[in-house]
């Protein structure tokens, strides 16, 4: 009598088990989208003249995928919390803007001197 009969628990969790889950589908990056990210130079990032040259003369020739994010990011001025391996560029993600937003400060608090430095 007992093997013939299901208990009421049974016949629930078999009635989940035919459930099928929801799935929710992530949108995977195309080829083209990526290799256009990976051609992308820190000219494109929008940083100030004097960094890129900077970052010209330290023959750094592209930005890493955490500063690709990270300096676009920083200069619209939002929060970033980025989490990267250890040599990913993390810091160069942090202090470009810094300093991008510096010297923009300094041109127009002080626009005489900047004139006469150039």
């Amino acid at each position: 009598m007992g093997s013939l009969s299901k208990r009421k628990r049974d016949q629930t969790e078999e009635v989940v088990a035919d459930e099928k889950p929801a799935t929710t589908e992530v949108e995977k990056p195309t080829k083209p989208a990526q290799k256009q990210e990976d051609e992308t130079s820190f000219v494109d990032l929008g940083l100030d003249p004097r960094l890129l040259q900077a970052i010209a003369q330290q023959k750094f020739a592209k930005p890493t995928l955490v500063q690709r994010k990270a300096i676009p990011l920083a200069l619209n001025g939002q929060d970033v919390l980025a989490k990267a391996d250890c040599g990913s560029g993390k810091t160069a993600a942090y202090v470009l803007p810094l300093l991008s937003s510096i010297l923009k400060r300094k041109a127009v608090c002080h626009p005489i001197l900047e004139i006469s430095y150039s």
